[in-house]
């Protein structure tokens, strides 16, 4: 990771890393990405070596920017807001979002029918506004007192069920344009991947409280639109029963308010405040119902701590969280994420979880639904092998037609003759064991000595490799399976 030191107008003016032998080094950095405010932060600890201290203290200062590059992408600038000296070093910290909407202080406002562009548009005129065309309909709300850009901004994407994110181009440390990203959702929908415990999960804590539990809201809506007197009753898929008690107008989980009295409750009614832009009791009912349904269960976080963690994951993206010992699975969003570069550790937290079964996928999971094969692999020694050997069985399976495949008569019989599996590997420049022969296509059909289909083959590589590719097809009469 390099950091680029410029100016208000983005002139380099020096640069510390990660790596390099010489010149400023970076010997501790957090990156940190939220959902919550859609602001990233950054720290970083910078070292002045042999160089000179006064110079570091002049190229860090408050109010400048910081370019980070990391994986030859200068993927985020940060306007520094602290800085703390040591004898030879500075800690820095910084936001994503500049002094301009940190520090900009908005005055109360109010709304009538105004669009979200409208609304931001009022005090935030020099930045681009990427809206998705998802986000429609217009909002009357009142904002009393002040608040910073930031608080404003997340405020207004809230009343439309939206989140955000800040967005730098940068060409040759020319600024090209700055963009705010504003979104119904960030992320995929759908997980993205599977994390395994002991693969590239290192370990998981749990962590679960009730501050903002309720069992019964009182809704409002539009012009003091209440429920009082009406008539709803719900049931969803897990039994609990929601009805309005007409006399207050309150929404209620009659069912949690019977797990939750006590001692001290009589009748499990914890009562939150809750508001809705509408003026259909309908709509109010139903929108109070669904916002109960997420409160009325303790709030349950995962803390997760990567052993590896794929790139191609963004915070806001779903995944699947498989932890076999304590049969915990979980299709969760990635909430929050913490990087530090130095550490080589990236930690997340995940919420809004989907608890599953099993750590199977759906597919996989109900095999008989399955009319195409699916190849699955699994590394009985895990995917990484930090400070030691790569030593590890790799072992393929095949699902089918409700059927868990073994074996190659297995296979044959299934999906016809001629099918197989092949595995690939780069194999030049490698020192491979005798237990792989160097052969573009590795164990074809038959395994010999090293077991039966399913078994897989061994592999163990004693150079200092950071990454071996193993590659494994599925090959039949209708095509391959990959």
């Amino acid at each position: 990771m390099i950091v680029y030191f410029t100016d208000r107008f983005f002139t380099v003016l020096g640069v510390a890393s990660t790596e390099l032998p010489q010149g400023y080094r970076i010997v501790a950095d957090r990156l940190f990405e939220s959902l919550d405010d859609g602001v990233n932060t950054f720290e970083c600890e910078v070292v002045a070596n042999d160089n000179d201290v006064h110079e570091l203290k002049e190229l860090a200062s408050e109010g400048r920017f910081l370019i980070r590059e990391s994986h030859g992408r200068y993927n985020t600038v940060f306007q520094i807001t602290e800085a703390e000296w040591s004898n030879d070093s500075v800690r820095l910290y910084g936001e994503d979002c500049g002094l301009q909407l940190l520090n900009m202080v908005v005055p109360e406002q109010s709304f009538t029918d105004k669009t979200i562009t409208q609304m931001i548009q009022s005090f935030i005129t020099d930045w681009t506004l990427d809206i998705d065309p998802d986000i429609t309909g217009t909002k009357t709300v009142k904002y009393e007192g002040e608040n910073t850009g930031t608080n404003r901004l997340a405020s207004i994407c809230n009343a439309f069920n939206a989140e955000f994110y800040f967005d730098f181009d940068i060409e040759g440390f020319v600024l090209q344009s700055k963009t705010i990203h504003i979104l119904p959702k960030r992320g995929s929908e759908e997980p993205v991947c599977q994390l395994r415990v002991g693969i590239e999960i290192d370990n998981i804590v749990t962590q679960s409280n009730i501050n903002n539990l309720a069992t019964a809201l009182l809704p409002k809506g539009k012009d003091n639109l209440d429920l009082k007197n009406y008539d709803y009753s719900y049931t969803d898929a897990k039994g609990d029963v929601y009805t309005v008690h007409k006399p207050t107008g309150q929404m209620r989980c009659t069912t949690q308010m019977n797990n939750w009295i006590s001692a001290i409750d009589s009748d499990g009614l914890i009562v939150q405040s809750w508001s809705y832009d509408t003026s259909s009791k309908a709509t109010l009912a139903g929108q109070a119902r669904a916002a109960l349904q997420k409160m009325t269960y303790p709030e349950v976080t995962y803390e997760v701590d990567f052993i590896t963690f794929p790139d191609d994951i963004k915070i806001g993206d779903r995944v699947n969280i498989i932890d076999d010992d304590q049969e915990l699975y979980l299709d969760s969003r990635v909430l929050e994420l913490e990087t530090s570069e130095v550490d080589d550790k990236v930690q997340a937290t995940l919420g809004d979880h989907k608890v599953k079964p099993s750590g199977m996928s759906p597919l996989i999971s109900s095999p008989a639904a399955v009319d195409e094969a699916v190849l699955s692999i699994t590394s009985k020694g895990g995917n990484v092998f930090h400070g030691r050997e790569i030593d590890t069985e790799l072992i393929a399976t095949v699902f089918y037609m409700g059927e868990t495949i073994t074996t190659q008569e297995e296979l044959e019989a299934a999906l016809g003759a001629g099918a197989e599996i092949r595995w690939y590997a780069p194999v030049y420049g490698l020192r491979p064991s005798t237990t792989l022969a160097p052969s573009t296509t590795l164990i074809p059909k038959t395994y010999g000595a090293y077991g039966l289909f399913g078994t897989g083959f061994s592999i163990a590589y004693s150079s200092p490799l950071q990454k071996v590719q193993i590659r494994c097809d599925l090959y039949t009469e209708g095509g391959v399976t990959p």
